[in-house]
């Protein structure tokens, strides 16, 4: 058995876990997760040795201590620049110290990535904790729910903080005066599309273990508000395809509908009933559309679905009912792109004759009642 005393770096919790000399790092993460009570997935974590030569770092040590207010001392900055653990490393191969002494023996570190946004026109700074693998989408959310941010806009453009290939710091927005920051956005930054997942954008030197590391003066990230004029109410043209059967048909919709409303005009057209429509944005994680004439967009029209579609297709990308149309920020050129996949739910339930042995499927919604389950089996071609 090994007994390791673990002290998280985000708050100074210090606690101890025990497991088998045969099981490894990751079952290790497993165990700290739940006796920390912390609410990152394991894989989330980083462990390191506190160990600094032949000496481990003390519980006492007045740099622990200083965890429990947020703080990092010089020593476990040092600790946290060595090599993570290997996560498939045995427990057996690390020669700990007895149970009894006040040593540390892990710095569980979690990797947290701080994005510098900057309010084009207004001049607020916040600083954003999200990591890599969240989206675009996520971090308008961050933004919106900042207590500091000095403008609530339902609707916001992001762009990355370049001017041409130069990172913009805090100082070269202090040069510039409110009305002329929206230019800012025209040099040469990349409007960020919202499905794509952060890590896409190389952001530079804020990735981190505390707060105070990387270069605190680069920005990272320019907030614009939607003005008003796009706000008004207009029509939007919508380009979907009914998942398994291959349809592919266009809408015409005020973009202040939602994605309830969206889901009516479907009804209207097709008659699927609204409650068993879900639907999803055609967007793939580098932010391109499918189209009509691309493999994807031919295999889609055919009736089936490629290994390339079935993971813009899960609970999670699922487009929320009242959202609107115009925060989706459909793309507004004649392109060929498709833009919804529209897919409509189905329960197949599996029916035994008893006595006879036949295996009907039936096609039933949640909504029916065991009457039209056994009108629908009445009437089966296989009955």
């Amino acid at each position: 058995m090994k007994s390791f005393t673990c002290a998280a770096i985000q708050d100074g919790a210090v606690f101890r876990v025990t497991l088998e000399d045969g099981q490894q790092v990751f079952d290790l993460k497993d165990a700290i997760k739940e006796k920390w009570g912390c609410a990152y997935p394991p894989h989330e974590l980083s462990l390191y040795l506190a160990k600094q030569d032949t000496s481990w770092i003390k519980a006492t040590n007045p740099e622990v201590i200083m965890l429990w207010s947020g703080k990092v001392g010089a020593q476990v900055k040092a600790l946290l620049e060595n090599k993570a653990m290997h996560p498939r490393m045995k427990l057996g191969t690390f020669d700990l110290p007895s149970n009894d002494s006040d040593d540390i023996h892990v710095l569980v570190a979690v990797r947290r990535r701080w994005l510098t946004c900057a309010m084009v026109g207004v001049g607020t700074i916040i600083y954003i904790d999200i990591l890599d693998y969240k989206t675009v989408i996520d971090l308008q959310k961050a933004i919106r729910e900042s207590p500091n941010i000095a403008f609530r806009a339902a609707c916001m453009d992001l762009y990355v903080a370049k001017k041409g290939s130069k990172w913009l710091t805090i100082n070269d927005l202090k040069e510039v005066k409110s009305s002329g920051m929206a230019t800012l956005t025209t040099l040469g930054g990349q409007l960020m599309k919202p499905r794509t997942a952060l890590g896409t954008y190389n952001f530079l030197g804020e990735v981190a273990y505390y707060e105070e590391d990387g270069d605190v003066d680069d920005v990272h990230v320019l907030v614009v508000s939607v003005p008003p004029a796009r706000e008004v109410a207009s029509s939007v043209t919508i380009s979907c395809v009914a998942i398994g059967v291959g349809t592919l048909f266009t809408l015409k919709v005020r973009d202040s509908v939602s994605v309830l409303g969206l889901k009516n005009a479907i009804h209207t057209r097709y008659q699927f009933p609204v409650y068993d429509l879900d639907l999803y944005l055609a967007q793939r994680s580098d932010g391109t559309w499918i189209k009509e004439d691309d493999p994807d967009g031919m295999v889609l029209k055919s009736g089936h679905l490629s290994g390339a579609i079935k993971p813009l297709m899960t609970p999670a990308t699922m487009m929320d009912d009242a959202t609107q149309v115009r925060a989706l920020n459909l793309p507004d050129d004649d392109s060929n792109d498709i833009h919804v996949l529209v897919a409509v739910r189905k329960r197949l339930l599996t029916c035994a004759v008893v006595g006879v042995g036949t295996i009907i499927h039936i096609d039933m919604r949640d909504h029916k009642t065991v009457l039209d389950l056994q009108k629908a089996i009445s009437e089966s071609v296989a009955m």
